[in-house]
């Protein structure tokens, strides 16, 4: 391999990898692919990284601490900087159950572990993901996490198995990308998020780095491939979406045409696409690309949190504008003068004042993690309203291996250690929002009992839920866990089935919710209704053989927004709420199938309690009561929440 030359196309494809992101962000709907952009970034990553340490360990003189130096003096600065700025905002913004969310993202942020905590919490298309303002260090995360192993790997295999070095990295990259196709259909989000699924995106370029195909040998190749490659690009960029299946084969359109693109160039002869990429505009949009990527979003963020809304199109401008602006100074002054190895600061004091920034955000992160995000800043009145969301669920969880298997939770209920269980709380996230209604309960009278709760699924016997035809969780498998742990506990004598019933009945979601349809069957929601049906059956059947007392306990009403983030911002910034709560109808319209469901087997010895004449008294649907909110999020009930429902089971045990 030879020197590494400057080629302005690859910043010029750098400008068409930030453009589509940064209006996908702001809202442009023509660009409905937009977040591809960060698929090109991996492509070109792999490719400039690999062509300088491939040259440096051939030649003898790679250096992990001078690689680490460059990644510190190239990535540090203006990140540092953005950090800085989000939190001083945040601090004026942000209510404390958001600012707490932000004081975690800025420790995974710092210790490049963003896509981890992101992975963990929610998908990136889902509407509390709009509302990170550091969610965009995922894709840092990512490349961080790859460039800890790989020079190590390429290191090794120049030196024990240089004859086999391209073949070895293709295997790792098939394996890779095979990865990727195939748990995308399972995970979409452990996809997105974690290194081992974005890897081939990275290796990608790095083969072209290494040569391992010939460059083109003519005008027509080098024309033909690049149009191509633009081809590609243009096509993900405008007709994938938020509702296609990414990334996993989608990823291959964006992917492979940077590759094309950046593999036309190779041999120093420029293609038609990279002379137009060369344009100075493109060059330098390419060149604060890394700025004006980090500035963005968190302008995007806070606007849209302070205007609690969608921005309109001079909204969008202005912060396009601000966000351009921002980049060049954060470029100009920021990036540059830390580059290279006559950058500001010698080598030993880069890194001891990254550590030491390091150790400073990661405390205040913490910090704000452990202190409800520091919720004594606030006004008295939304200090006070905040700690009826925010104080920790009171439930106790218990060890069952067989339960925890397939993801159940199982937690005490009640009296527990005193008195012998005998009613058992099951179904999914909303039972475990609803646990500590039937813990306080319980223990004022004096019975105990267990809750097993398994996140997104029903507690409905043989139904599962799929995602693009393939099976997405073990929830049949988590059920009949429940089933075998019902029939190995006979003192078991009262069952309470808690779920988010009309979600499952209906298949789709409310319209103020980002995120995919519920299916439970491989042909899609049109057959929710019958599955949903036949589970209740199942159920009702298997606990009525067994002489168990039974309660159906309807939904809470879905509100379809945040409630104490838009009601303590309405409150921090004395506004109206832009929402209102859903009405008594709209609610009943959304449990017509399951209140249909029920009605057929209405002869089974079961119980229906109602919440709606709690939740809902005057014909609209409460979000607050008694002085404190009834919702942690959109849908699941605050511990104020589930205290203000507890009164709905006393006496049923």
């Amino acid at each position: 391999m030879g020197s590494m030359h400057y080629r302005s196309d690859i910043d010029g494809l750098r400008a068409i990898a930030i453009i589509p992101v940064v209006l996908f962000h702001l809202g442009a709907s023509a660009f409905s692919g937009g977040f591809v952009g960060v698929d090109i970034f991996f492509v070109i990553s792999g490719f400039l990284i690999t062509s300088i340490i491939f040259q440096e360990m051939e030649q003898g003189h790679f250096s992990f601490a001078q690689f680490y130096e460059r990644r510190i003096r190239r990535l540090f600065p203006a990140l540092f900087f953005v950090v800085i700025v989000v939190v001083i905002a945040g601090a004026f913004l942000f209510v404390p159950g958001d600012f707490r969310s932000l004081s975690q993202s800025i420790v995974a942020a710092t210790a490049f572990s963003a896509n981890l905590l992101f992975w963990d919490q929610s998908g990136y298309f889902d509407a509390s993901a709009a509302m990170k303002p550091l969610l965009h260090t995922w894709s840092l995360s990512v490349e961080e996490q790859f460039y800890i192993g790989y020079p190590v790997i390429l290191l090794l295999l120049i030196r024990f198995l240089p004859k086999h070095l391209s073949a070895v990295l293709i295997l790792i990259m098939l394996v890779s990308f095979v990865s990727s196709i195939t748990i995308v259909y399972y995970s979409q989000d452990s996809a997105f998020y974690l290194p081992i699924f974005r890897a081939w995106e990275l290796l990608l370029g790095a083969l072209i780095a290494l040569n391992f195909i010939p460059s083109p040998q003519t005008n027509y190749q080098r024309h033909l491939l690049s149009l191509l490659g633009f081809s590609l690009i243009l096509y993900a960029v405008f007709v994938l979406s938020e509702e296609s299946l990414f990334p996993g084969v989608n990823a291959v359109y964006p992917c492979l045409g940077a590759a094309l693109i950046i593999y036309a160039g190779n041999g120093g002869h420029p293609s038609i696409v990279g002379k137009l990429l060369g344009w100075r505009p493109f060059v330098m949009t390419g060149l604060i690309s890394y700025s004006l990527y980090l500035w963005h979003w968190p302008l995007i963020v806070f606007t849209k949190y302070y205007l609690m809304r969608e921005l309109i199109p001079v909204e969008q401008l202005t912060v396009l504008i601000i966000s351009i602006l921002l980049a060049l100074f954060s470029w100009r002054y920021i990036e540059r003068p830390f580059r290279g190895k006559s950058g500001l600061l010698t080598t030993p004091r880069l890194f001891k004042v990254s550590a030491a920034l390091m150790v400073v955000f990661i405390a205040a992160g913490l910090a704000g993690h452990f202190t409800y995000g520091f919720s004594q800043r606030m006004p008295e009145e939304v200090e006070k309203l905040a700690e009826t969301v925010h104080k920790p669920y009171p439930l106790r969880s218990l060890e069952d291996k067989k339960i925890q298997a397939n993801g159940g939770k199982i937690f005490a209920l009640g009296d527990f250690d005193h008195i012998s269980p005998s009613y058992l709380v099951w179904g999914d996230s909303h039972a475990w929002a609803l646990g500590p209604a039937l813990d306080e309960v319980g223990k004022k009278e004096k019975k105990a009992g267990w809750l097993i709760s398994h996140n997104g699924c029903p507690s409905l016997l043989g139904v599962n839920l799929f995602e693009s035809g393939a099976i997405k969780n073990a929830c049949a498998d988590s059920n009949v866990a429940v089933v075998n742990f019902i029939e190995n506990n006979p003192e078991i004598r009262t069952v309470f089935l808690v779920a988010r019933w009309g979600v499952y009945a209906n298949g789709t979601r409310l319209s103020g919710e980002k995120k995919p349809p519920v299916v439970l069957t491989a042909d899609g929601v049109k057959y929710n209704e019958k599955i949903f049906q036949k589970g209740l059956e199942d159920t009702l059947s298997f606990l009525e053989s067994r002489n168990i007392k039974t309660y159906f306990v309807s939904d809470v009403p879905a509100i379809g927004w945040d409630v104490p983030s838009i009601l303590l911002r309405s409150k921090l910034f004395e506004r109206n709420p832009p929402y209102t709560p859903p009405l008594l109808e709209e609610y009943q319209a959304r449990q017509s199938p399951v209140n249909d469901a029920l009605g057929m087997y209405r002869n089974m010895q079961f119980q229906t309690i109602d919440v709606s004449p709690l939740f809902c008294p005057t014909g609209q649907c409460l979000v607050e009561s008694e002085g404190g909110l009834l919702y942690r999020d959109d849908n699941h009930l605050s511990i104020f929440g589930a205290h203000f429902a507890s009164r709905l089971f006393e006496g049923l045990m």
